[in-house]
């Protein structure tokens, strides 16, 4: 009876504890509803994601997680759970691939406070579902979405972070928006959005990080901005707006960041900032500033990098700046003068890496030890022409050649090794230095480098082809030249005469396939400086020479006349019209008709502006021949040439209309554009190869046909000629 007895105890024991852990199971395995685990399937299902397998026990352990933070691959699903049901809050799918639309079916997720799709390849637009959410994180960055932000977004009351940096999102921001009063974040850099900031913005009080970069907004820096008392951060790089920068940008007494570049407009002087005394980094490049630098930036304890590069800034340097611990400091392409301060030249640091000063294409006075090249202080170009012969001549304006011109050739690999291609041997080009670098080779050729990657001190200046090309010469695209700010190459000690530039382009960073590595898209912004006057793109004996030769061009017409039968009789005015048709009926190129003396020593594209207006002028039809006020207004450049305009008139008239428009078609092929500019479809960001110049420029076109943008020819090579007069 005493062992049934204990067997009986044990047994009941048991039971007890399998009640208990029954009891306990219980209390973790609640469930998520029917309807909520039937759409977190059909979206896991949508988008392919095998990792996840979706019942309705799938939040039993609260938190799923899949991550790879290496490769910033990221899958995490949070539930949150009470006694009795779960539900999910926060979903991640980070650098998964994922294409198509996102799915609509998010919206039905009614407990859902966080939606984060970034580096992906989703496409399409950005579903109005997710108005009926209670959001506090929406991120879709580095997608390929499109079209404009619903206006619906803005009717999420509880969002705080909204992040769509780097798609192709277009069109007006939506007054709408501005409803978003818990807004901390809001990040629309690298996109396509035109318009003005709308007024409603002014709402947003609670933002500390605005972002707007690379986007073609216009109209001016809103006075709003003085509204966002809690700024972070600003970031207004590289779009379409206008100066002047906004007086009430001084209210932004806690920011820490602030990135304004590329304004329009009106110049302005320095803009107030005496209470940002956070500072740390101070980005106001190319914004038409004029006057001296304040001597209260350099009060600025906290600051680390200063840019203030492509301004009009005048004085000397503030010997304020000396007690600062900069990291970086570009003061480039100004007109500051004075002498270099010691404090830069001699410039040490107590932290592991030495300050980089960038004080270049400036107009200091006095000699100064540094050489040409420097680890630490680019002075390239920065000194005036009225010093003594003593400054380096690398220091001195326009680089002058410090010994008679030799060179007739030039080759340079970018970015890469010595190699050999069409029997031209190609130097090589591997210094690893960029922030701000110069560098020469015997006086024969020169490249100087600026700026620091946003985000990404640590960047390489130097691309690698990790894809390979399977054409001719590919070893021209196995490496390139990186540059944030400014790249410049410069032709040294070039024997006077006529050269053809090639420049080699190849998309060697993003692949072709569709995932968010092959995302955007890279325009090159390239001038080529050159001899010419900046204002007419002619000397003065070009000029002459062009006149005289078509002075003369117009008596060999009238002698050609005469001698056939046309200057005299009862009908000169028939015969006339018979200015000319047989003479332009024998010419095949407008360019034919520049005297020979010349040669080749004129810029063909002003040739072309004169004669097209001395057509224009000869039209058969006066009524359609250029009032003189257009000619001025053409000649000067003011205005496009107009295109030729024909009107018949009797059949027997079709010898001279048939001269005429032969001539005309060959001239309008002719007409191009003023500006030597090149565009390539393939990264978000606006990258600049260089800074805002004035200098003259000459157009050029490529000699591929156009070409389809799509991602499969991002990888085949361009190849551009121009032919220039040195």
């Amino acid at each position: 009876m005493e062992a049934l007895s204990k067997r009986t105890t044990t047994t009941s024991n048991m039971l007890s504890v399998l009640l208990f852990a029954s009891l306990v199971l219980n209390c973790y395995a609640q469930l998520l509803p029917e309807d909520e685990a039937q759409t977190l399937a059909t979206i896991v299902e949508k988008l392919q994601i095998k990792e996840l397998n979706i019942s309705r026990s799938f939040c039993s352990s609260g938190r799923y997680e899949n991550v790879t933070v290496g490769d910033t691959i990221l899958i995490v699903v949070i539930c949150d759970c009470n006694d009795t049901v779960c539900h999910v809050t926060n979903i991640q799918l980070k650098g998964q691939n994922l294409t198509g639309n996102i799915p609509e079916e998010f919206g039905n997720l009614s407990y859902l406070q966080e939606i984060d799709l970034s580096r992906n390849y989703f496409s399409g637009s950005i579903p109005t579902s997710f108005s009926q959410l209670p959001l506090t994180n929406l991120s879709l960055l580095g997608n390929s979405i499109n079209g404009s932000i619903p206006k619906e977004i803005g009717d999420i009351a509880t969002l705080e972070h909204l992040v769509l940096e780097d798609n192709q999102l277009e069109g007006p921001l939506h007054q709408n928006l501005g409803n978003l009063s818990r807004l901390l974040r809001l990040l629309l850099s690298g996109n396509n959005f035109t318009g003005t900031i709308p007024d409603s913005f002014g709402n947003l009080k609670n933002l500390t990080d605005f972002r707007i970069d690379g986007s073609t907004l216009s109209g001016n820096i809103p006075a709003l901005i003085g509204n966002w008392t809690k700024i972070d951060r600003l970031d207004m790089q590289g779009t379409s707006m206008d100066g002047p920068i906004p007086s009430t940008i001084s209210q932004l007494k806690n920011i820490t960041e602030l990135r304004i570049s590329d304004l329009n407009g009106t110049s302005m002087t320095f803009p107030d900032l005496q209470e940002m005394k956070q500072l740390e980094i101070l980005i106001l490049r190319n914004c038409l500033i004029t006057g001296p630098i304040p001597d209260y930036i350099g009060e600025f304890t906290a600051l680390k990098t200063v840019d203030l590069s492509f301004n009009m800034l005048t004085g000397q340097i503030p010997a304020t700046f000396q007690s600062l611990n900069l990291n970086y400091m570009f003061l480039n392409n100004n007109s500051l003068s004075g002498a270099v301060p010691d404090w830069i030249i001699n410039s040490k640091s107590d932290m592991l890496v030495f300050p980089i000063f960038d004080i270049s294409y400036n107009n200091f006075i006095g000699s100064t030890p540094v050489g040409c090249q420097s680890s630490t202080v680019n002075l390239i170009s920065s000194h005036s022409t009225a010093e003594s012969n003593s400054v380096a001549w690398c220091l001195r304006k326009d680089l002058p050649c410090s010994k008679t011109p030799k060179h007739y050739s030039l080759f340079i690999n970018c970015g890469g090794g010595e190699t050999t291609f069409e029997g031209n041997e190609y130097e090589e080009d591997l210094a690893t230095e960029g922030p701000s670098y110069f560098y020469s080779s015997s006086e024969k050729w020169a490249y100087s480098s600026t700026g620091v990657f946003t985000g990404n001190g640590d960047a390489t200046y130097k691309a690698n082809n990790t894809f390979g090309l399977n054409v001719n010469g590919s070893e021209f695209y196995q490496t390139a030249r990186l540059a944030p700010n400014s790249l410049k190459y410069y032709g040294l000690c070039l024997r006077k005469g006529s050269y053809k530039v090639r420049l080699h382009f190849a998309e060697i960073m993003y692949s072709d396939d569709q995932t968010f590595s092959s995302l955007g898209k890279r325009l090159f912004d390239v001038s080529i400086q050159v001899n010419f006057d900046p204002h007419t793109g002619l000397s003065v004996g070009a000029i002459v020479g062009i006149v005289v030769a078509s002075c003369a061009f117009l008596l060999l017409i009238l002698v050609v006349l005469r001698m056939k039968g046309y200057l005299g009789g009862k009908d000169l005015e028939d015969k006339e019209k018979n200015e000319m048709a047989y003479v332009l009926q024998e010419q095949g190129s407008l360019l034919e008709l520049v005297d020979p003396i010349l040669g080749s020593h004129y810029p063909e594209e002003e040739v072309m502006r004169m004669l097209n207006i001395g057509l224009l002028c000869t039209n058969p039809s006066p009524t359609l021949r250029p009032l003189m006020s257009s000619v001025v207004s053409m000649l000067e450049g003011k205005s496009p040439i107009q295109a030729p305009l024909i009107k018949r008139g009797s059949p027997n008239e079709d010898l001279r209309f048939k001269a005429f428009e032969r001539i005309s078609q060959d001239s309008h092929s002719h007409i191009s554009p003023s500006a030597f500019s090149v565009d390539s479809q393939v990264q978000s960001r606006s990258m600049s190869m260089d800074g805002p110049w004035i200098d003259s420029s000459v157009s050029i076109t490529s000699k591929n046909e156009v070409r389809d943008h799509s991602s499969s020819s991002k990888l085949l090579p361009d190849l551009y000629d121009v032919n220039l007069d040195l």
